[in-house]
């Protein structure tokens, strides 16, 4: 109970610290949509891919870099890709990362053999301009039934790849 108790301090704690950054999005203009594909690995007692589409707003994280960072709405899937197990999860989440912090919040739904395991997974890491994140996230089981292939704690590398989707 502490772990979770110290990681959702964390959270909250780089959300208060970033404040500025979530102010920049708040401001963004509307028009600056974009239609990111963002494939990635994560490592949880199992290594799964995740494919996700994202639709963002690229945001000035105050970074050196040119465009800083991106946040918007994320809809995918992740699957363990394993023959004998299979796990498909579904899943649909927030994101906000502008250089140099990523943050996410998701809720995910692991499938396997008829079961539903049901998590909740905020994230949080490090990002270089949006496009390139590794993060660090907790699975907090929101049901009884909790796959024995799927840890609390998980570490995910992604990529945000897109282009402009509305312009003026």
């Amino acid at each position: 109970m502490k772990l979770k108790r110290s990681i959702f301090l964390l959270i909250i704690i780089c959300t208060l610290i970033n404040k500025k950054v979530v102010a920049q999005v708040k401001a963004a203009d509307s028009s600056n949509l974009k239609v990111l594909v963002s494939p990635g690995i994560s490592s949880q007692r199992e290594i799964f891919g995740e494919l996700n589409i994202m639709l963002a707003k690229e945001v000035d994280g105050g970074g050196s870099c040119g465009s800083n960072g991106f946040s918007g709405l994320r809809v995918g899937f992740e699957s363990n890709l394993k023959k004998d197990n299979f796990i498909i999860a579904p899943k649909i989440g927030y994101e906000v990362s502008a250089y140099p912090l990523c943050l996410r919040g998701n809720i995910i739904d692991y499938l396997s053999n008829g079961k539903s395991d049901l998590r909740l997974l905020p994230e949080i890491g490090i990002s270089f301009n949006g496009y390139i994140n590794l993060v660090y996230g907790y699975n907090f089981p929101l049901l009884k039934n909790k796959l024995t292939e799927i840890s609390n704690s998980r570490i995910t590398l992604t990529f945000n790849i897109g282009k402009s989707f509305l312009q003026d």
